[in-house]
Formats: C-alpha cells, structure tokens, sequence
C-alpha cells in the first residue's frame, strides 16, 4: 500500500449532536410542550427499555404502573427499543369528550403528515383491542365514614359515582325513611343518588339529568311538597338550576336561570323574608354574589328578581347566618384570590335585594371553605374558614354586631377544602371536619366550647376530597361524614391487571420497524377501513440492515366517540367553552386543532443495541452504498459504522492510501457513527471504493467500503 498522506487539510471535528436532557435521572429528551390554548402534554424518550418500582410481573416491558422515582437500573439496555413517557392531562380527562391518549412514531422525519399511529389508551370501544393494548375506563367514588360516636370513624368505604365528584349533600330523597347521598360531578351533566338502606350501606344508584357539569350542590324542600328538591350551579355554563322532585316520586325536568360567570358556590336562605327560600350564589369568573329570589306557583317552582353585588377576588364558597342578632340573615363569601372573608347585611325590597358591607376580614391563603356556627356557646354566630394555601382553619369568633375576633390558626392537612360543623365525638360540644385535598384525608378538630380546638383524628379518604357532608346514615344518632373525592381512577389495562399512574410509560420494542395500516374493507373515504372496528397494524420490517433511524414520537388525544367507527384526534367545537372556542362551532376548519402531532413531540432518538465489547461485528452499512438510504434526511447521505464499543476511532482511505476522513466515535448509548459521505474539508466524495480502518484500545479492524453514486 502506498504512503498514507493527510489530505483533510486540517483537524476533523465530528459534527455535534443535540444535547439529552437528563429526564427522571435518565437519559432522554426534555418533555415538549404544547403551545398556548393547547393542552399540555409533556413527552420524554429514552435509549432502552423503562422499568420502575411497580413493574407487572411477566409483562416487564409491556404495561408500566405508578412511577415512584427512578431506580438505579430504571432504564435497561434492549436492542431497537425506546422508551416513551408522557404526562396525563387530568383536566382533559374529565371533559366529556375525552377518548383516550394516541401514541405516534415518525421516522427519518419530524413531518406529522408521516406519522403512523402506533398504539391507543382509548375508552371508545373498537380496535384497540385488536392490536394489543389498552382499553381505558374513567371511575370516580366518594367516600363514606361511619361514626362511632366517640370522634373516631371506621375505614372509608368507596361509593361509585358519576366522573370526578365536587360535591355532596345527605337527605331523604326517596322518601323512605332513610338517608341518601345526592353528588355533583363535573366530568357529567348528571348528578348521583344513592340509596341509603338505613343501616350506613347504600343499596342502589340513579344518575339524574341536570344538564349541565355541576359546581356545586344543595337539598331542600323548595315547593313545599315534603320531598326534597335538587339544586345546582355549573360554573361552566353560568347556570343555576334546579331539578324538582315528582310528588308522585323521582323527579321533574330541570329549570334553569343563568347568573354571574362561574358560579362556584350555592347556599339556600330565605333571604327576601317572604317564607321561601331562595338562591344564594358565588359568582368565582365574575368576582360577585348573586340572590336569585324564588317564586311558588301552586306547586311549581320558578326564578324572581335577580339581585348581585361585586365581592373580593375569586369567591369560592359562602355561607348565610344571622351574624348582627337582627333575625334578618347576612351573608359570607371566602375570597380565594383575596385571601378575605367578605360580609354584607341584606334588606329585602320590592325590587330586590339591599346589599350592605359588614366590612372585608383577613384570614389565610386561599380560604376555600366558609362556616357559621356558635361554637363557643355564647349564641353568637362564629366564622370558620378553611384556608387551602396555609393549611390551616381560621377561626374568628362573632360579636354579634357583625364583626368578628381572630382566634389562633387550628392546623389541617394538606390543601383544606369544605368543612362541616357537628358534634363528632358525642361531649356536647360542636367540632369539625375538614376535607384535605392535597393529603387525601379529612381532619377531625375536637371542639372544647370556648372557640379553640385540637387535633383529633386523621382519616384516609380517596383521592383529592374538596366536597364534604355529615349526616346519620345508620340512624344511631351519630353523624357520618361524606366525602366528594374529586380525583379519578384511570386505570390501564394490562393482561387484566389494573394501574393507575399520571406519567405514562410505553415502551416500542419495535421502534426500527414500521406498522402498516390493513383493512379488510378498505372503504373510500381518507384511507379509513370501512367496517367498524377493522383497523389491523401490521409491523413490516424497514429496509436497511441494522436499527440507526431518527425516531420522533408524539401524543395525541383521542375524540370521545359515539357515531362515527373512525376514532379521530381530539378537534373542537369545545363542549365545556373553557379551551379555544371554535369561529363557527359547525365548522370544525375553524376550531383550533388541540392536538397537532408537532405541538406535543419528542426527539429524535435513535433505537439501538448499545455499545459492544470487542470489535468482531464491526460493519460499514450499506455497502455497497447505491445513492441513498432509507435513513437519509433531505439532502443527506449517512453511511454508519455499526457494532462499535463505546470508544473508537474510524479512519477512512481512497484505495490509493490517502486520508479522506478521521471520525472519533466516544458515545455509551449508541452502538454506531455515522459518515456523511464528505472528506474533511466538507466536499462530497466520489464513487469508488474506500478503506476503512477502526482503531479501539489495542485491537483494529479493515474492510472495504463501495460508494456509488
């Protein structure tokens, strides 16, 4: 062989890479995020396959559950294999249109007209099945705890009810004697009865139309027909409604009437002193208290003058009392956004209701519970407030003149949210009970009469309670409590095994390979199958001898569907009017598209075996190369040098002997380099045959390399 000359003119600087983001203590590419009026679903990949703390025995790379931090061996070398975790959108998840997660893969191109849809968490029921994956179902529950008189409660027992509870109220709906719960759900547009069988169980449920997704609940007997009637507000459509029972049993249709934007909050007071009583509302989107008065017509109900006034920032709950001794009810708003109480005296006239200040009350971040009882025996009504951002209670004993005295801050768990005043622990004197969504539990505060409290039990609930009742569910003279447990189960499936996780880990063992859509029926209409439910992906192996492709992947989220067998990405018109609204709700080309696959991508990576130990499998691929491969980005031509150690360094030749190009391959993830067909000084080279030499340690490797181009 002649002299071997350098004619690269100069040092070779392999071409840099992007650099990995180290995600959950591994390697992988920082989550994408989506743009504004987008949902957010941050998307990692890693090199390797996922294993975690709670791994499902036999299917180790299949159905990943709750992650609980990274173990050192999180990531485990595979060959051809990446891993995909994205992080669930729990306020998506509860809109009613909500179908499921997609999963996609683009290769050698970040172009989302390119993507094949590679798998599906989906509730919508179909093909999914199929091809090997997960069918996912929503459930909610609230949580019962049975007293035992003495201020402690048995284990929670878990109710069903409609998707994410917000609030709950007992009474005797069914007129039977025994006492019910009644539940607002905001991923529904009904409520939740269930039957009390009188012994604390509950034997029965109904789901009650109300038309809209609830924000709030009440019971009472509106009509005077001794039966219970329903009442709701729905911050998301402005309405107050009220569903009125059937004096014959069960109920009516729904009235409704439209108050402030964002009624968050209902109390039910007479407040026009007319001997009925009306509706009083939190207005949270429009910073006001509405009074809708109330009309009887025989029988039937109906909506009179509406009355409102501006409060603090960001009401979110409030409650009516006498607090000035003048037999005539005022009322309290929590200010969330705040961080006041606000208190108005009322004066019913002909044309409405008279709203006075009683002044504005500091109390703790975020006060999203509001109270009004004596409870320091001196037949003065006091105010307690839960205070979700200081996790705490403000207790402010009353004067009765309307102002009120701060007593010290009684410590809750984490993130407080309703609250309930009765006798708990059976001593006389009034305690109270808050939900804590933040720690999944309800604190019980034993009262000693003078206005101070202490800690009293802890008990577990479901996850994330914001709604709270009490009531004697098993009529043994002491109260229960109730719990609105706002969370969700979504469970997905795997070889009949169930978890539940809010990051999800799929793991593409076949992320060099390509799924081919195969229909049966291959219908007309955009490459849809035309039978339901037909929709077989069938994994073809790619062109190219070895696994160095680009691999993106992106998360969609899928359209709940009830017509169409073709389950599309999620488009608008928006349902709930709280994400981008639609120019013409008719016109899906005008809705904002939430999901577009580059808004939510990550990548590339690129799928490999990993370094190699030695250099007996060392391959220039393809050789010949012949004008282009399959891996090829526009423009580009790669040659890769594959099977490599961890270390090495590749030297290419022309046949007569001189150096063309000089690469210094130094990566622990991938088990190849790549040539992009240039000599040193960037010009490309011509056809002919080339040497190459790989140097690692004390061992080489030659072999010969064909261009044609």
């Amino acid at each position: 062989m002649s002299a071997i000359r350098d004619v690269r003119g100069g040092a070779f600087r392999a071409a840099g890479r992007a650099c990995l983001l180290i995600a959950f203590g591994v390697l992988g590419f920082a989550p994408a995020r989506a743009a504004s009026n987008f949902p957010d679903i941050p998307v990692w990949i890693n090199v390797g396959a996922w294993k975690d703390s709670s791994t499902i025995a036999g299917l180790e790379y299949r159905c990943i559950g709750s992650f609980q931090g990274p173990l050192p061996d999180s990531v485990h070398r595979q060959a051809a294999t990446l891993s995909v975790r994205f992080m669930r959108d729990r306020a998506t998840e509860a809109r009613p249109d909500f179908g499921g997660y997609r999963v996609y893969r683009m290769q050698n191109t970040p172009d989302s007209s390119k993507a094949v849809l590679i798998r599906r968490f989906s509730i919508n029921p179909g093909s999914e099945l199929t091809w090997n994956f997960s069918r996912v179902t929503k459930a909610s529950s609230v949580s019962a705890l049975l007293n035992n008189g003495a201020g402690a409660f048995g284990p929670r027992v878990a109710l069903p009810t409609g998707v994410t509870p917000i609030a709950i109220a007992v009474g005797d709906v069914n007129k039977d004697g025994k006492q019910d719960l009644v539940v607002a759900t905001q991923g529904a547009t009904t409520v939740t009865e269930l039957f009390g069988d009188g012994n604390g169980g509950f034997s029965g449920r109904a789901e009650l139309s109300v038309g809209v997704f609830a924000s709030d609940l009440k019971l009472a007997d509106l009509n005077n027909d001794s039966r219970l009637d329903i009442v709701v507000t729905s911050a998301n459509s402005r309405d107050l409604v009220v569903l009125p029972s059937n004096p014959q049993g069960g109920f009516l249709l729904p009235i409704s009437t439209p108050v402030g934007k964002g009624p968050s909050a209902l109390a039910l007071a007479d407040v026009t002193l007319d001997g009925r009583l009306d509706f009083v509302v939190a207005c949270g989107g429009s910073d006001s208290l509405y009074v809708v008065a109330s009309t009887l017509t025989g029988q039937n109900l109906g909506f009179g003058t509406k009355s409102f006034t501006a409060v603090g920032s960001r009401p979110s709950a409030l409650a009516v009392g006498d607090v000035t001794g003048d037999v005539v009810p005022e009322i309290v708003v929590a200010n969330a956004g705040s961080n006041t109480v606000s208190a108005f005296r009322t004066t019913a006239t002909s044309s409405g209701i008279l709203f006075a200040s009683l002044g504005t009350i500091p109390v703790g971040i975020e006060p999203s519970g509001v109270a009004l009882r004596d409870v320091n025996g001196d037949a003065r009504a006091d105010l307690l407030v839960t205070n979700a951002g200081s996790n705490t209670v403000s207790v402010l004993l009353g004067n009765g003149a309307g102002a009120f005295t701060p007593q010290p801050d009684v410590p809750t768990g984490t993130t407080p949210r309703g609250i309930v005043v009765a006798d708990l622990n059976g001593d006389g004197q009034l305690d109270l009970a808050v939900a804590n969504q933040g720690s999944n539990d309800v604190s019980v505060l034993n009262g000693n009469g003078t206005g101070a409290f202490s800690a009293g039990s802890v008990v577990p609930v479901g996850v994330g309670p914001r709604g709270i009742a009490a009531g004697d569910v098993n009529a043994d003279g002491k109260p229960d409590l109730f719990t609105a447990d706002f969370s969700y189960d979504l469970p997905y499936l795997c070889s009949s095994s169930a978890v539940d996780d809010s990051i999800v880990t799929f793991v593409d063992p076949d992320s060099n390979g390509r799924f081919v859509k195969v229909c049966r029926d291959p219908g007309v209409e955009g490459g849809r199958c035309g039978s339901p439910g037909d929709s077989i992906f069938i994994l073809v192996k790619p062109p190219g001898p070895h696994d160095g492709f680009l691999t993106w992947y992106s998360i969609t989220i899928e359209k709940k569907n009830t017509t169409d067998p073709d389950y599309e990405d999620l488009f608008l018109p928006d349902t709930l009017n709280n994400f981008a609204r639609c120019t013409d709700p008719n016109d899906r080309g005008t809705c904002p598209n939430l999901n577009h696959k580059l808004r939510n991508l990550a990548g590339p990576l690129e799928p490999t075996a990993g370094p190699t130990a030695n250099l007996e499998k060392v391959l220039a691929v393809p050789n010949p190369y012949r004008g282009s491969e399959v891996w090829d980005q526009p423009g580009q031509s790669e040659v890769h040098f594959i099977n490599l150690p961890s270390q090495a360094k590749i030297k290419i030749y022309t046949a007569a002997g001189d150096l063309v190009r000089e690469l210094n391959h130094n990566d622990t993830t991938r088990d190849f380099e790549r040539w992009d067909l240039k000599n040193g000084a960037g010009q490309a080279v011509a056809s002919g045959i080339y040497m190459y030499r790989i140097e690692s340690a004390l061992f080489h490797f030659q072999s010969r390399l064909v261009v044609i181009r």
